[in-house]
């Protein structure tokens, strides 16, 4: 739940960016740290940080970011996920997915249905 929220909170952030008319994101991983970067911040770092990933190689960043602007895209698209294994030490087993629309969705299958698009064609490092 926690890292549900941590991508919704994301989310949040990023609609506060295009109101304010803040510059073109930048993609993958470097969109949500850019979110961390305005004055004030939108989010805090700790937000950028999945509460699950307890991991030695763990990054200042522990969600993909999207591959393309958001706001060119659907609502149900993903635009941010889990690094695959944040939720298992064994990789590519599910995890959390940001659609453009703010839900946060938990898909366990693996490479198929909408884990296996988010982390294969819709999310970035």
């Amino acid at each position: 739940m926690a890292c549900a929220a941590n991508l919704k909170a994301l989310h949040a952030a990023q609609l506060s960016c295009y109101v304010t008319g803040g510059p073109a994101p930048e993609l993958g991983k470097a969109y949500w740290v850019k979110l961390t970067k305005t004055s004030p911040p939108l989010v805090g770092a700790a937000t950028l940080l999945c509460p699950l990933a307890d991991r030695e190689e763990a990054t200042s960043v522990q969600y993909m970011g999207p591959t393309a602007d958001p706001r060119t895209l659907p609502a149900g698209d993903p635009v941010g996920c889990d690094f695959a294994g944040n939720h298992s030490p064994h990789g590519h087993e599910g995890g959390n997915i940001l659609l453009n629309s703010g839900a946060v969705v938990n898909d366990n299958t693996l490479l198929e249905g909408l884990w296996g698009t988010a982390i294969n064609k819709k999310c970035r490092p």
